[in-house]
């Protein structure tokens, strides 16, 4: 259970699973405005840009977003623009929404952007921000939510602590599937560790670093797919209102590299070192990539010679992230 510390667990239950197929944080609401922020979960997707009632947003890549920013209240014609090969403005998704007064709507394209889907995160804000203004409270509080939109990684069960506590402190934040999202939860703000097992199980197969959600605001965790080499192909990414996600991949992961050896004629020796490891690939091929290799995240100094006479041709630092695949080019 939590201590004292954190302070009150206050469920928000109004939300539900919505599957889908106009920035600031002011708390301010008005009876005829409604928020909306756009997120791309789409991998295989171009930059692409929600369009409401014909008015068009900035372009979001993938696994960013856009701010939150108010917009009128009723009915709306929703698209979302996307290019296509040739690079010509395209419409990829296409849906009327209804915008009701002081609903925040977080819209979550997804899947293959051949097809893609849209999941709509509407969620209510206003418990939290009538406990920031009452001043009987001595902590602020933030909100928080998980949504699932990695492709076909299965359901996950999330938790979350204190980062001053482990697992066996944590409470469950949320069971979600594909293309769903938990209830909301109000905390107080602080800094937290987020927690994967897999459904039903209470091993944990995801930890994230701290994570910084001091700001009274919503903060929404997107679990999406990565382009890592590891096992568990996801990574969390945090939207607040702002307009750009916060990454945490998971501790557990190691880097992935593999060397590409762009020289013609030149078969190339690699050493990747830090002070923990060394590790070498000899006689790569002219013109081919190595296998992938697994490392602890870390910087690395990388040296390239030619095979044959050992003569140097490449030193330089590269750091290698959590769950990262890094070509490297000589």
């Amino acid at each position: 259970m939590f201590n004292k510390k954190l302070g009150q667990l206050i469920l928000i239950s109004a939300v539900g699973t919505v599957m889908f197929g106009c920035g600031s944080d002011s708390s301010d609401s008005s009876s005829d405005v409604a928020y909306v922020q756009y997120y791309n979960a789409s991998p295989n997707s171009t930059s692409t840009s929600l369009v409401l009632d014909d008015y068009s947003y900035s372009a979001i890549d993938f696994a960013d977003a856009m701010p939150r920013y108010g917009y009128s209240t009723g009915s709306a014609d929703l698209d979302v623009y996307g290019q296509d090969e040739d690079g010509e403005t395209v419409t990829i998704y296409t849906d009327t929404v209804e915008m009701n007064a002081d609903d925040n709507h977080l819209f979550v394209l997804h899947g293959d952007y051949t097809d893609p889907q849209l999941l709509d995160i509407n969620y209510n804000r206003e418990d939290m921000d009538d406990l920031n203004a009452d001043d009987d409270y001595e902590y602020s509080k933030m909100q928080v939510l998980i949504a699932n939109v990695a492709t076909d990684e299965g359901t996950f069960d999330a938790y979350i602590s204190l980062d001053t506590q482990d697992f066996d402190d944590a409470v469950m934040l949320g069971s979600v599937g594909y293309g769903t999202y938990s209830d909301s939860m109000i905390l107080d703000t602080e800094d937290y560790i987020v927690y994967l097992t897999e459904a039903g199980s209470t091993d944990v197969v995801y930890t994230t670093g701290s994570m910084d959600f001091t700001t009274e605001t919503v903060y929404k965790l997107v679990i999406r797919n990565s382009f890592g080499a590891g096992d568990l192909k996801i990574n969390i990414d945090s939207v607040d209102s702002t307009t750009t996600a916060d990454n945490y991949a998971a501790l557990e992961s190691t880097a992935d590299y593999r060397i590409f050896n762009g020289l013609e004629t030149q078969n190339i020796d690699v050493t990747i070192s830090s002070q923990q490891e060394t590790q070498y690939l000899y006689d790569v091929t002219a013109f081919s990539v190595s296998d992938y290799q697994s490392t602890s995240f870390n910087d690395y100094g990388i040296t390239v010679k030619d095979a044959t006479t050992q003569t140097q041709l490449f030193n330089n630092l590269l750091p290698l992230c959590q769950d990262s695949c890094r070509l490297s080019f000589s």
